[in-house]
């Protein structure tokens, strides 16, 4: 039986969206739903609401770059997937993107279901993982104040 997998591309290029909705469609383990963004903005204004399992984003957009648009969801503390696009395969930019907040990297000419599937369950991992790590965080801190009121209404 196959998932849902909901999937919001931001993407200015119809041709490039069109061919990862396809590729994404080859996947027998997902049934996909597929929306296109093509306005870094439409991201940036409505991230919180968007209905995504995973996002991808490219990176040569218009007016910012799609490392820009990363950075700033993860500011915002989206936790969810986002894989970056590119046209070109560049080590040194699929590092940049990876820091700033991406899950996984996709040159646009990779895009096979042999690539992709793996990329998507690697970067559901990744989510996964960083999503555990502030729940971790939060409670650390929550015990560290507890600890310290109680320290502070002994003295």
């Amino acid at each position: 039986m196959s998932q849902r997998l909901q999937v919001v591309a931001l993407e200015p290029n119809a041709e490039d969206a069109c061919r990862l909705k396809l590729c994404l469609q080859t996947l027998d383990q997902y049934t996909v739903g597929f929306d296109r963004l093509a306005n870094p903005a439409a991201v940036l204004d409505r991230f919180g609401i968007i209905d995504a399992d995973v996002l991808f984003i490219d990176y040569d957009l218009p007016t910012v770059t799609g490392l820009e648009v990363i950075d700033a969801v993860r500011a915002a503390g989206e936790h969810r997937p986002i894989i970056a696009t590119a046209a070109e395969d560049c080590g040194y930019l699929a590092a940049d993107l990876i820091r700033a907040g991406a899950d996984g990297y996709l040159a646009k000419r990779d895009c096979n279901p042999g690539f992709l599937g793996p990329l998507l369950e690697r970067s559901f991992q990744r989510a996964a993982q960083r999503t555990t790590q502030v729940r971790l965080r939060r409670e650390a801190v929550r015990e560290l104040l507890r600890s310290r009121g109680r320290g502070l209404a002994l003295v």
